[in-house]
């Protein structure tokens, strides 16, 4: 649940202050992401804990924090709250963050908050404010995710004739013949 404004933001300036202490990674997947955040320093780990489900309140209570109407991919993802599914779970160091969607705006949208996060954790305050677009969305991306799908048959069946050129090529008796 969200915090007050006061606490979400100190969070958020606690995080960017200590944000050389945080290491983040990230996995696309062809529905959305996979977001790692973590930290060894037992209060960033707690300030990542709360951050995450409180910033979901606020996507979902439509009330968002100053910084997150600077950028438009809060917006958009505010605007979309309801087109995907977000899953947190703590780790020891930190969180995992699922989003997924079967939407293909709300992915690109999913994958550049990833990406903007990441250069909230690089660059610092000036990055929220730093300016900023959202990739033209066009109706090509829509079938991404009919390509991934082909990709990985094709991947399949590349690996299925590998394995079948590998079980045809029998072992060869031993030529006993003299010479």
């Amino acid at each position: 649940h969200a915090g007050t404004m006061q606490s979400d933001m100190s969070v958020i300036h606690g995080m960017f202050n200590d944000r050389s202490k945080i290491r983040r990674w990230v996995n696309f997947l062809p529905d959305g992401a996979v977001a790692y955040t973590e930290s060894d320093d037992p209060q960033l780990v707690k300030f990542l804990q709360s951050h995450v489900p409180s910033m979901d309140s606020r996507v979902v209570t439509n009330s968002p924090l100053p910084p997150m109407t600077f950028q438009p991919v809060f917006t958009e993802l505010i605007k979309h709250a309801k087109d995907y599914a977000l899953e947190y779970e703590d780790t020891e160091n930190g969180v995992k963050v699922t989003y997924q969607s079967d939407n293909p705006y709300v992915v690109m949208l999913v994958r550049e908050h990833a990406k903007l996060v990441g250069r909230f954790i690089h660059h610092g305050h000036q990055e929220i404010h730093a300016p900023y677009t959202l990739p033209t969305f066009s109706a090509a991306h829509s079938g991404f995710l009919n390509e991934a799908l082909l990709l990985r048959i094709d991947v399949m069946k590349e690996i299925s004739n590998q394995w079948k050129v590998e079980s045809e090529a029998t072992p060869q008796e031993p030529n006993n013949q003299s010479c």
